[in-house]
């Protein structure tokens, strides 16, 4: 298996070619194809607002008086330390509502209320962004666009008030925002690589499975490892990657290591878990 560690990733190739599968994992952004587009967007916010203000924008484009075709003509970008990574270009039938689910998780985000976006797909070629940057661009599949953030974990945790473990709730929060903070640092490939799409999708399906996410949380465990590597054994027409990730107390007790497995076939545009996730140790 392919062994990565905390705060490290693997080294990952240059974009694939046309039709790549890609599973990208950022925050949003959006940028302007000229500074006439720029100008309209200034003078339609209003001249006391910047036509790069975020919140502002997701506003007049979720207001019932706009159309939501307004938000194909921005460049949307997953951006990640603030610099962009992907182009976004919904297509197909479904463009519309593609659209539409990235003003709202644009909205959401602004408000803090979720801290990245997740967007399978497929790279379509390059984009040469306004700064003279040139990003890889990639088409999303509707059905597999999600949010990540500290508040569905919360909220997740809270669903079932017979499970919750005893901590109060501020040590539950810091808990959480630590394991969240830990993940996204490990969603750091270019998400294009067999292995970093296997693994970005494990971590991801981790912070959205509350019996993942619960011991961790009852026991303070932080991950410390991740390994990825072929599965030995995979369906016809799949392309089956075992994922396990290693979770361990701040303390030097080894007898509190959790370790949890996952396969993950990763054939088709948005990867899925083969079986159940298999958890040890705790």
């Amino acid at each position: 298996m392919n062994e990565m560690v905390v705060g490290m990733a693997p080294q990952e190739a240059a974009p694939h070619g046309e039709g790549a599968l890609a599973f990208v994992v950022g925050t949003l952004g959006f940028g302007f194809e000229s500074e006439s587009r720029r100008g309209y967007f200034t003078e339609k916010l209003g001249a006391d607002s910047s036509a790069s203000d975020r919140a502002k924008m997701a506003a007049r484009l979720l207001d019932k008086e706009t159309s939501i075709d307004e938000a194909g003509d921005l460049v949307w970008m997953v951006m990640r330390n603030d610099t962009a990574y992907y182009a976004i270009q919904p297509e197909g039938p479904f463009a519309a509502a593609v659209y539409r689910r990235l003003v709202e998780s644009l909205s959401r985000q602004e408000k803090k209320e979720i801290d990245r976006v997740v967007i399978p797909g497929r790279v379509r070629g390059s984009k040469r962004l306004s700064d003279g940057t040139t990003v890889p661009v990639v088409v999303p599949s509707l059905r597999g666009m999600t949010d990540l953030g500290v508040e569905g974990v919360m909220t997740m945790l809270a669903a079932t008030p017979e499970r919750q473990t005893p901590e109060a709730p501020r040590d539950r929060r810091k808990r959480v925002v630590s394991l969240c903070n830990g993940q996204y640092d490990m969603m750091n490939s270019h998400g294009n690589g067999m292995n970093s799409r296997a693994l970005d999708y494990a971590l991801v399906s981790f912070l959205q499975n509350r019996s993942m996410v619960e011991p961790l949380i009852a026991k303070d465990l932080m991950i410390t490892k991740c390994e990825n590597g072929r599965s030995p054994i995979s369906p016809p027409g799949a392309d089956s990657w075992d994922v396990q990730i290693t979770a361990a107390p701040s303390t030097a007790d080894w007898l509190g290591h959790l370790t949890v497995s996952l396969t993950i076939d990763i054939g088709d545009v948005v990867p899925v878990i083969v079986g159940s996730p298999r958890v040890r140790g705790g």
